[in-house]
């Protein structure tokens, strides 16, 4: 059965223009994102209603099984690439808002009458940090929606390859369920995404422009200054020698909460539908697929001893910490592990399918089949 493509959906309403900085930030479109809870509940009613085709000749044979292996790995390795490409866009908005935010701070600032200056700082502070409200929506906009798109590409990861070789759902109402807490609730959900968001950027953004407005008040620092000091916080600076930007501050701690959120969310809802479906693919287990960039790699992520290990969904890998010992982890990224082994973790997992796993996931398959032939 083939999928269809990720259907277009139409642009969101752009909410209220609160602040002048809304004149420049357009929120990213819906359809980048890809899939809805709404496209979830279609998926998981289309792939409750697959047919499976008796392949010819023994489907059973060793050949058959490791055909049919192939295939659904392939499926999901398709899926775990595109699940690899679902930050970069979130972090680029969550840096624009950022960066337009500097941009309108700094206009306030050299708006700001030279006569009594002090006065007029402090009053602008005071005043920037009644607006963050256009902070916080424009953040919980762009990432209620991004968060939204893990949980579906972790729904996806695990019902898409399973349906494309004929395996059909057993529980579809238990898949939506899944999504729909996964993008509704807990630490490893949207809403947790965007209340990480709210405690770990707005506070820290009004925390830096409160420090540079007030220091520029008391004459410590220059305007120009101040005004420095908040583009490098928020927006990053550039080498002089290298003309590379170096992003710190609140914009790098910016990337690393966006970053870790979304693996979480993704990976929970993945291994909640796997555990939700074990009778799709009876005996699947997971395994420990190292990140292959630098800037979310740990060494001990990619110690032989942890790729090797084979849980099953619900169980937890053993994983070493650098300073020494192990972390108990359901998934990589897991909320309930130490920070040192969770936060800007970019690993992942994969199932791991055996023949008897493919043999008897065919059986159950083909009996729904029949048992649905009788019933319509």
């Amino acid at each position: 059965m083939t999928w269809p493509a990720m259907p277009a959906v139409s642009v969101r309403s752009p909410l209220p223009r609160v602040l002048t900085i809304r004149e420049d930030y357009e929120p990213i479109p819906d359809r980048y994102y890809g899939w809805t809870l709404a496209d979830i509940e279609r998926l998981a009613r289309e792939a409750a209603g697959v047919t499976f085709q008796r392949a010819p000749g023994n489907r059973y044979t060793s050949s058959a099984l490791d055909a049919y292996r192939r295939e659904y790995a392939a499926r999901y390795e398709k899926l775990r690439e595109l699940a690899a490409s679902r930050d970069p866009k979130a972090i680029e908005g969550t840096l624009k808002i950022l960066k337009d935010w500097s941009r309108e701070v700094n206009r306030q600032i050299e708006a700001t009458p030279s006569e009594f200056r002090e006065f007029h700082l402090r009053r602008l502070a005071g005043s920037i940090r009644q607006q963050s409200e256009a902070l916080e929506l424009q953040l919980a906009d762009l990432l209620g929606r991004a968060g939204e798109n893990a949980a579906a590409l972790g729904v996806r990861q695990v019902v898409e390859p399973a349906a494309g070789i004929g395996i059909s759902l057993p529980h579809p109402e238990e898949i939506v369920s899944i999504a729909a807490g996964t993008i509704r609730q807990g630490k490893d959900s949207t809403a947790g995404l965007v209340a990480a968001a709210r405690g770990g950027l707005v506070d820290s953004v009004l925390a830096a422009v409160d420090s540079a407005i007030g220091r520029a008040a008391s004459q410590e620092i220059s305007v120009l200054d101040a005004q420095r000091e908040i583009t490098a916080q928020l927006v990053g600076t550039v080498d002089p020698f290298t003309g590379e930007k170096i992003v710190g501050g609140v914009a790098a701690r910016a990337v690393v909460i966006v970053r870790t959120e979304l693996q979480r969310i993704y990976e929970a809802a993945r291994l909640g539908t796997m555990k939700q479906t074990s009778d799709m693919i009876p005996g699947a287990l997971m395994r420990w697929v190292p990140s292959r960039f630098k800037r979310t790699s740990r060494m001990e992520h990619h110690a032989p001893d942890l790729i090797a290990q084979t849980p099953a969904p619900g169980e937890t890998f053993r994983v070493g910490l650098k300073g020494g010992g192990y972390a108990m982890l359901r998934y990589p990224g897991d909320p309930a592990g130490p920070p040192e082994a969770t936060i800007n973790c970019g690993c992942t997992t994969r199932a791991v399918v055996s023949r008897r796993s493919m043999r008897e996931a065919l059986e159950a398959a083909l009996k729904r089949a029949q048992a649905r032939r009788a019933g319509g």
